[in-house]
């Protein structure tokens, strides 16, 4: 079954500025280690340097050790990656291609009160 993610991200999970936007991934416990070792390697923006004598740069597209454990269960773990916004379908493309499930998500505060204080009467209904 799909949880709805909405009720476990907070404001502070979700970066999203003109520059840096915020991934959410699936990931199988089982593949745990091999994701931490290698989601900053997935994908490289590169570009031709002047400073450096005309030679050519890699460097990652995502920001190093963005990667943050928001939830988990006995099955998945619930990431969110920070990564380059101009970036972002490479990264969620080469997610797709390891196996990892991406989640669009948009951080929304309005909407996130209202399933809490939804969540709050059904609790109290109960």
């Amino acid at each position: 079954a799909v949880r709805e993610i909405g009720s476990i991200v907070r404001e502070e999970d979700v970066v999203q500025t003109e520059n840096l936007t915020t991934c959410m991934l699936v990931v199988p416990s089982g593949q745990k280690k091999e994701f931490v070792r290698t989601y900053e390697t997935w994908a490289n923006f590169s570009f031709i340097s002047d400073d450096n004598g005309g030679r050519t740069n890699h460097i990652s597209i995502v920001v190093p050790r963005s990667a943050k454990v928001l939830a988990e269960d006995k099955d998945y773990l619930l990431y969110r990656v920070v990564v380059l916004s101009k970036m972002v379908d490479t990264f969620k493309t080469t997610a797709r291609e390891k196996g990892f499930q991406v989640r669009d998500f948009t951080f929304d505060p309005e909407a996130q009160h209202e399933q809490e204080e939804s969540s709050e009467q059904m609790k109290q209904e109960c």
